[in-house]
Order: structure tokens, then C-alpha cells, then sequence
């Protein structure tokens, strides 16, 4: 009898040199004579020496290595959804795109349907972004298909999971609102084509990130913000996270914390966004649903780490941007906060004047109740200081819960609600306080206060906070805002002390 051979170490090979897919090829063509692609044979006394070269060693340990169970978070496998009933209206001839209604719709908002997906498309594929997956003809057509449905739907819908692609992809239709008239109907056909084309790309996704970036894009390509601008709604609700929670209705607000970070960082238009996309996209090679990581925030925090702009120091910045936008704005502003509409612009929670302050020593006007702030949110305050003695400093404090990051930041403003300069106080880990001195001088009117909501502390000191949403939990946090004036002015009389509202 053949003495046994000695265990040999198992040696994992570089996941590049062997591609996943390819595992069971490989060892068939490795193992083909030894019985390793078939049913294992009886061994004989005078078989000899199995597997001499260790193969089977070294291929246990590739697959063992690349076929790990994945125990983070997972997302659920989606429903397929029927088809709504109607027929093909229109057929482009310049992609496989195609458009289906009833009677009802008129055949000009079929054609405008038709070219909103038209120009959506030659925008991705211009800059990369992939195709739609074949659907296998269940539209009746050999490519992608649009609806035009009764009532509201959701832009994007789902038919199946892709079987074949080695990243998760889906196969994905789009539906439209047979209600929508005019101009909007091209602006919504080419936000809900985006859409269904983000949804086959990462069915993981949130389907809050697919709106915003569905918006991000319909506002590249036609000016609106979404199909009828939803993605403005998250302006006048600062406070609230820029992306729904995945237990709270989805909103389209992240397009403009999207186009914010897109023009810090890109120096081609379209390639920050489609990068983070790229990022994001996972495979999930066993179990069930599809594996939650690495999803769009975590794409977002390592771009800009690598790129040395931390979130929490983006997200300061966006803070006091997207209060002075529109007619608020400067020259310098980002291009982005300088086209947003006036009805686009939040206010501040709070406003009041340093009259309702007592001067130095030792009093404060204070904001009571605390107000609750969600991850990326912001708060704002305004002083108007006109009025305060001279040679005078606004002494900011930031009283916060614990559990999250925060961040200070004030603006001064003149007369006229120019920006004349910026300050913030950086934050600090494990101690949601922060102070800041404002110097007041003969040109400021207004001081603007905004504190945010950075999400999280991580639990790791070398990590930034990112603002990590979870499923069914509000991270919201209160904070409270203390004011004092004080005057270097010796001559200077006190004000009336009066609480502040």
C-alpha cells in the first residue's frame, strides 16, 4: 500500500490571477485525469499517489478564499413587477429604446418621451456610464421600455436579477405619469430613464441615492432638479438628512449634496459622480439578497479622504453654500448655489437681534427648546448686529448631544447680506461643545450661524465620522445655541436683557 502523503499547507493564490467565475474551469482542466471533474473513484492498494503536485490542495484553498460567507449587512431581493398592459407607441432610431401608452396619451407626449430618453441616453453613454441589460424581449421589443401609467409609480421597476454578470445587475423598465403635460414630460422621461438604468446597474443601492442621481443627471442635462424638481424640497427641510432613511418615503434631496462635491472635485463634468457609481457596485456571490456593502456613502467618504477634502469638512463648507445661494450669493460662490432659485434657499430656525443679549459680564440669550438635527442636516441662526457697541465679539457656543460629530461654522455679513469672511470651529471627538469668538467690526450686519450634523463618531480615532444612515433608526441629535455679546468699549451701555425667542 502506497504510503500516505504529508498534509500539505494550503497557499492562497492572488484573487487576480483567478478570477472567481472561473474557478470550476480551471480545476476541471487542472484535475482532468485524476477523477477532480467527476464522481471520485474507489482507491486501489496499487493506485499510487494522489494529487502529487498538490492541486487539490491549492485549489481547495482559491475557492475557500474566494467563496467566504458574507456576514455584514444585507439588502432583500427585490419583487419582479408586472409590465403595465399598453402598447408600443414609438421606437427610437437611435438607441433600442422604446415607448409604450395607452389611447389616452397623445402622441406629442410620446414623442417627447421618446427624445427626454434620447438625450438622458447620449449623455450616459458619452460618459461612460454602462447599458441597459437585455430584458428578454418582455416589452415586446428588443431593448429598453418606457410606460406611461395611470397615477403616480415609481419611476424605475424591477423584472429580474442578472444570472450572468460577474457584478449584481438587474434587468429594469421605466415608468412615467400619463398625467404629465408639456415640457416635463421630455425632463421626467429622462429622469426615470436614469433611474431604471441605476437600478439595473446596483439593485443594492438605496432607492433615495438612485433619485438623487437620477435628478443630479436630469439637471445636467435639462436645468430642472429631477422630474419636477423634487430634489429642491430637501432645500426648505435643511435640517433633514440630504438622503431619506430607508424607513421614511425616498426623496431626490442628495442631488444637490451630489452636484455640491461633483464641482470640488472633478475637472471633467460627469466623471465624480459615475466614479462613485463605480465604487459602489458589489458582488455577491452566495446567500441570499445582495450584499449592503460598499454602498454610496462609503464611496463618498474614501474619494474625498483620498482626495484629502474629509466629508465632515465638505459638508461645513455645503452648510454655509446652500444658505447663501441665489440672490444671497457672491461671485465666488460654487456655480451650483449661485443658479438655485430664490425659492430654493432654507431660512434660519432662528433670527434675533443683539438687543435680546445681555452684554458682558455674565449673561446669555439662549434657544430653548433644543432642536433635533439629522446626519448631514444643518441648522441655521442669524444675529443681526448692527446694533452692538463697538469693538464688540459675538461669543458663539454649541451645546450638543452626544453619539454624533458636529460641526460649527459662522458667516459675516454685511449690509447689503454680502459674505465678508467664514470661520468654523473644528470638531471635537467625544465632546460635542464648540465655541467660537466672532469679531463683529463697523462692516458686519449680520452674523449667520449653521451647525451639522456629521453623523456618527467612528470608533476608530483615525476614521472621520460619515453620516451612516441606517435602516430603521433616526440619528437625529438636539442641540442648543448660547449667545453672548461683549464689548471691549468701556464707554459701551448694556442691553436690555430680554430672552432670546
Amino acid at each position: 500500500m502506497s504510503p500516505a502523503l504529508p498534509a500539505r499547507r494550503p497557499v492562497a493564490a492572488p484573487a487576480a490571477r483567478v478570477p472567481r467565475g472561473r474557478v470550476g474551469l480551471l480545476l476541471c482542466a487542472l484535475l482532468l485525469g485524476t477523477g477532480g471533474c467527476g464522481e471520485p473513484g474507489a482507491v486501489t492498494p496499487d493506485a499510487g499517489a494522489l494529487d502529487p503536485l498538490g492541486l487539490h490542495d491549492w485549489a481547495s484553498a482559491v475557492v475557500l478564499g474566494s467563496g467566504s460567507r458574507w456576514v455584514g449587512e444585507r439588502v432583500p431581493e427585490h419583487a419582479a413587477e408586472a409590465r403595465p398592459a399598453s402598447a408600443v407607441r414609438a421606437l427610437s432610431e437611435l438607441a433600442e429604446l422604446s415607448v409604450h401608452a395607452g389611447e389616452e396619451v397623445s402622441q406629442a407626449s410620446v414623442e417627447r418621451a421618446l427624445r427626454g430618453m434620447e438625450a438622458m441616453h447620449q449623455l450616459l453613454v458619452s460618459e461612460g456610464w454602462p447599458l441597459p441589460l437585455a430584458d428578454g424581449g418582455r416589452g415586446d421589443t428588443a431593448g429598453f421600455d418606457l410606460y406611461f401609467v395611470e397615477g403616480e409609480a415609481v419611476a424605475a421597476g424591477f423584472d429580474q436579477r442578472a444570472p450572468y454578470t460577474f457584478l449584481d445587475r438587474a434587468s429594469t423598465f421605466a415608468r412615467l405619469p400619463a398625467w404629465l403635460t408639456g415640457d416635463a414630460v421630455a425632463s421626467c422621461a429622462a429622469s426615470a430613464y436614469a433611474e431604471a438604468l441605476l437600478f439595473s446597474m446596483d439593485p443594492a443601492e438605496a432607492e433615495s441615492w438612485r433619485r438623487a442621481t437620477a435628478a443630479y443627471l436630469t439637471h445636467r442635462l435639462t436645468g430642472r432638479w429631477g422630474c419636477l424638481d423634487e430634489a429642491l424640497a430637501s432645500q426648505l427641510e435643511s435640517a433633514e438628512a440630504f438622503v431619506a432613511y430607508a424607513d421614511e418615503p425616498p426623496n431626490a434631496g442628495g442631488a444637490l449634496l451630489l452636484t455640491a462635491l461633483a464641482e470640488r472635485h472633478e475637472s471633467t463634468p460627469g466623471e465624480f459622480v459615475a466614479s462613485l457609481w463605480d465604487l459602489a457596485s458589489q458582488r455577491t456571490w452566495e446567500g441570499e439578497g445582495y450584499r449592503g456593502s460598499p454602498d454610496l456613502w462609503e464611496a463618498i467618504e474614501t474619494v474625498l479622504r483620498v482626495s484629502e477634502d474629509p466629508l465632515p469638512s465638505a459638508l461645513e463648507t455645503i452648510a454655509l453654500d446652500r444658505y447663501l445661494a441665489g440672490p444671497r450669493a457672491t461671485p465666488s460662490s460654487p456655480a451650483w448655489a449661485r443658479a438655485l432659485e430664490p425659492t430654493a434657499i432654507p431660512s434660519a430656525t432662528l433670527e434675533l437681534v443683539t438687543s435680546a443679549l445681555r452684554s458682558h459680564p455674565p449673561s446669555s440669550g439662549e434657544l430653548d427648546p433644543p432642536l433635533e438635527v439629522e446626519p448631514t442636516g444643518s441648522y441655521y441662526a442669524l444675529v443681526h448686529v448692527d446694533e452692538a457697541p463697538p469693538q464688540s465679539r459675538l461669543r458663539v457656543f454649541l451645546r450638543a448631544e452626544f453619539g454624533v460629530a458636529w460641526s460649527l461654522a459662522v458667516a459675516r455679513l454685511g449690509s447689503e447680506g454680502q459674505e465678508l469672511g467664514r470661520m468654523s470651529a473644528p470638531p471635537r471627538r467625544g465632546t460635542p461643545r464648540s465655541y467660537l469668538p466672532v469679531e463683529l467690526g463697523d462692516d458686519t450686519a449680520w452674523v449667520l450661524v449653521a451647525v451639522t450634523n456629521l453623523g456618527r463618531e467612528g470608533s476608530d480615532a483615525r476614521r472621520t465620522p460619515v453620516p451612516n444612515v441606517d435602516a430603521t433608526r433616526s440619528e437625529a441629535h438636539a442641540l442648543r445655541l448660547v449667545f453672548e455679546l461683549v464689548s471691549d468699549d468701556p464707554g459701551a451701555a448694556p442691553a436690555n436683557p430680554e430672552p432670546a425667542e
